[in-house]
């Protein structure tokens, strides 16, 4: 599962997402944006959104066979 939340996010609080990357970094990659408003991080940065969505893709795809789950903080 990938989060992508800005702690500057003032409609759903960004600490929740947050914790729950840290209790379950087996099943969570997160990244934190900081200035962005509610689902504006492409806009605040959309070369930054497009590598994390990218990379988790490809994480993704190449344990196809594996049986296992990406984990992972993105910055």
């Amino acid at each position: 599962m990938l989060i992508i939340h800005s702690s500057a996010d003032h409609v759903v609080p960004c600490a929740p997402s947050r914790a729950l990357a840290n209790k379950r970094p087996d099943l969570v990659t997160f990244a934190e944006w900081e200035h962005a408003l509610h689902c504006r991080e492409w806009n605040v940065d959309s070369a930054r959104w497009e590598r994390v969505v990218c990379d988790f893709l490809g994480s993704q795809r190449s344990l196809l066979g594996s049986g296992s789950a990406a984990s992972g903080h993105v910055s």
